[in-house]
């Protein structure tokens, strides 16, 4: 083993995966575990405060709102040609470690930002699109990096390998949020923005180190290697149907989530103290449950624990309806956490599963495509709670969620039928023994 994954036991025994039968499988889990946590940090000290450094910045509110809409409108438009370029390389660890590094380096520009010298709403309209631009490579790594793992794991283990992954990288990003508050609020303003965005160029780069420790084998060289046409894509059945109701799913999950904040704010006043605290103990449900959820999908089948899941997150926003007091968020946030880390680990093994393996890349496109255009499912939110209130726009995202999981239901027993069928047509005894 590596000298890399030997400093990686270090971190304790959950970072030795003796549990993978093969060497370079377990290199590779304990490689991509540390590079998730050093990930997961740069993202705990940065989502939280990008807004917050555009309005330190001179940003107006409508800028503001392009912190947001700017790198997600990015990522949308470049995941096909995201999927483009992963298909016409064979290595899809270096498609991936080549567009990590440009997303990484750019931190270098973003730090520098805040320190010029230009008047008015130069600075912030140059910060957001650094931020913009850094996530056209990112969404080329993702896409590559999602088929590599789709490739380096058999589904059977993958479970149990995401879920001590979220587990880590979820404690990480907590901590590194702390850290970040109170590096902006102790350190001088403009210097604290580019020291912050230094020690993530810092974080990122020791994640790119330990990607380059992994051991993927190159795909078999295809002859005219291309991204899947719309009729191969809709041909298969099972990756449509599970698409199809994880965007309606999604569509629920998006809705709900500016009539979050007018709850806080609108409705019940809380101080950023209490909004902060509801991050926390949602991100430590999440951290302690992880593991659980990995290894019971394993288990009982991915398709089986996305229901669970599914069940979970279903009524929360009803429950929201009727808060009165901030109290009553905090078990909603951890019942949001339980649920919502198995819905993060099993959403992403069942993509894996119903997308095959020939020209996976582009089907990992397609789905991402469709799950960022519920984007808009925000405004919808938002224009529900200005007609109807609280009740009409959570009523609707819990309605949402109920049709995407029936979808998903009613769509897997029909495959399962159509599977039983072809089993028994080829004279395959059913039966138990």
């Amino acid at each position: 083993m590596s000298s890399g994954v030997r400093r990686a036991e270090l971190l304790g025994p959950i970072l030795r995966p003796d549990y993978l039968p093969d060497p370079d499988m377990r290199e590779n889990a304990a490689a991509s575990m540390v590079d998730g946590m050093y990930y997961s940090a740069m993202i705990g000290m940065t989502q939280p405060f990008l807004a917050v450094c555009a309005i330190a910045l001179g940003a107006t509110d409508y800028m503001v709102g392009l912190v947001t809409t700017l790198p997600a409108l990015v990522a949308l438009v470049s995941q096909l040609p995201g999927a483009v370029i992963t298909e016409r390389h064979p290595s899809l660890l270096h498609t991936t470690l080549r567009y990590a590094f440009l997303h990484r380096i750019l931190f270098l520009p973003l730090a520098a930002v805040p320190l010029l010298g230009i008047p008015g709403l130069g600075r912030a309209w140059l910060y957001l699109a650094i931020l913009a631009a850094m996530n056209l490579p990112a969404t080329i790594c993702g896409v590559a990096w999602t088929a590599m793992i789709g490739q380096i794991y058999p589904p059977i283990l993958r479970g149990r390998i995401f879920g001590d992954r979220s587990m880590m990288c979820q404690f990480t990003a907590i901590v590194a949020t702390l850290c970040a508050g109170w590096l902006i609020d102790a350190a001088p303003d403009p210097y604290n923005w580019s020291v912050l965005f230094l020690c993530c160029l810092g974080l990122t780069m020791a994640s790119l180190y330990y990607l380059t420790r992994m051991r993927v084998p190159p795909r078999k060289p295809v002859a005219g290697r291309r991204l899947a046409s719309p009729r191969e894509v809709l041909a298969q059945r099972a990756f449509v149907d599970y698409t199809v109701g994880a965007f309606i799913y999604h569509l629920g999950l998006n809705t709900a989530v500016p009539v979050f904040t007018i709850l806080y704010v609108r409705k019940l006043g809380l101080p950023a103290t209490w909004i902060g605290l509801f991050s926390i103990v949602s991100g430590l449900a999440v951290a302690l449950t992880s593991r659980w959820w990995g290894r019971w999908s394993d288990r009982v089948g991915s398709s089986r624990a996305l229901f669970m899941s599914l069940v979970g997150l279903l009524p929360l926003p009803l429950c929201y309806a009727m808060v009165r007091g901030p109290w009553v968020i905090l078990p909603l946030q951890v019942v949001g956490g339980v649920f919502g880390a198995g819905f993060g680990i099993v959403i992403f093994n069942r993509l894996l599963e119903t997308s095959p393996e020939e020209r996976r890349s582009s089907y990992v496109a397609v789905f991402n495509m469709l799950m960022m255009a519920t984007g808009f499912a925000p405004m919808l939110g938002v224009a529900l709670y200005s007609r109807y209130g609280f009740w009409g726009a959570f009523g609707t995202a819990s309605l949402l969620r109920l049709v995407g999981m029936g979808w998903l239901v009613i769509r897997g027993r029909s495959a399962a039928s159509r599977r039983a069928a072809a089993m028994h047509g080829r004279g395959v005894d059913l039966a138990p023994k």
